[in-house]
């Protein structure tokens, strides 16, 4: 079997040359398809095997490192300092010593979440004689917090189909007449809209709850049961990572196992729209000016008996 040493190797391009040990021409390394890629750095001696791969070409095949000594693994707890999900690669950081370096293509990832900015991991890593040291494996062990980055519900979750999550809220809750009573659509536009515009209050608010594990988060729709149980929009960290941060579970009631579970220290609040509960009186000191204009455009919203006849 061929021997050589790692004379080049460039993870983000995929590539490395191993500088034969007989002297002949350097070979052309594809790591994609290697499977100890985690493993090899520069200047390592390595064991591989001759591909011809046509018109003349060749590359290493099962490049696997000479030595095992060579590769000792080391392990740290840390927190993923950077992480770029478009080029796939970032830092993680252990506070003590350079930051170690992970990619996609060099990093075994433990489990199918690929690492948020201030996760905290367990690694193992190799010393690859470069500046940053390789992390081969990687294990979430604590979520970062979630902190929310706009104020729109469908760019929070994804929320399963919007007619078809707003249809479960509507049959948990107590009956409203949620569609346009003037212009009927068959659906629920009035519930919709209230939902949309209620997150945004809570957003506003910072009553958007997360678990104290950070893998759930909820909210308060503030509606009720008929049994006037609170319900509560619950929601799971999305596992792919170019979409949006969380996913709707479902609508629950406060007695909810999931939301005792991870919220029954602190279920989520209600929004609030007023400081002042006298807002909610009505102050009959307070004379009455009547829209004539806008009260004869809408004269349809009057029941039939009392809409004026010309």
């Amino acid at each position: 079997m061929p021997t050589g040493s790692i004379k080049v190797i460039d993870f983000e391009r995929g590539f490395a040359f191993i500088a034969p040990d007989d002297g002949s021409n350097d070979v052309y390394v594809r790591l994609s398809t290697t499977e100890s890629v985690s493993l090899l750095r520069r200047g390592l001696q390595v064991n591989y095997v001759i591909i011809e791969t046509g018109a003349g070409k060749r590359e290493a095949g099962n490049v696997v490192p000479a030595n095992d000594a060579d590769v000792a693994t080391r392990s740290t707890h840390g927190w993923v300092k950077f992480w770029n999900n478009v080029k796939g690669f970032g830092f993680v950081s252990t506070g003590d010593g350079p930051d170690l370096y992970l990619a996609r293509r060099s990093t075994r990832f433990d489990g199918s979440q690929l690492p948020s900015e201030g996760d905290e991991v367990d690694v193992e890593y190799v010393h690859t004689g470069e500046r940053n040291p390789v992390v081969i494996k990687l294990t979430i062990t604590r979520l970062a917090p979630w902190k929310p980055s706009g104020i729109a519900l469908f760019d929070f979750a994804e929320m399963g189909g919007r007619a078809q999550s707003v249809d479960q809220l509507a049959a948990l809750a107590e009956p409203e007449p949620w569609d346009n009573g003037h212009e009927p659509t068959g659906g629920k536009p009035i519930l919709d809209s209230y939902l949309r515009y209620t997150y945004v209050r809570l957003v506003e608010e910072g009553k958007v709850s997360t678990s104290s594990d950070n893998t759930y988060a909820s909210f308060n729709t503030g509606l009720v049961t008929p049994m006037q149980e609170e319900i509560f929009a619950l929601f799971i960290r999305n596992p792919s990572p170019d979409r949006q941060p969380w996913q709707l579970l479902g609508f629950r009631k406060r007695s909810d196992r999931l939301m005792l579970t991870h919220f029954g220290h602190a279920l989520p609040d209600l929004a609030n729209y007023f400081d002042d509960p006298g807002v909610l009186l009505y102050d009959r000191r307070l004379q009455l000016h009547i829209n004539i204009d806008h009260v004869i455009e809408h004269l349809e919203r009057f029941p039939g008996s009392s809409q004026l006849r010309v």
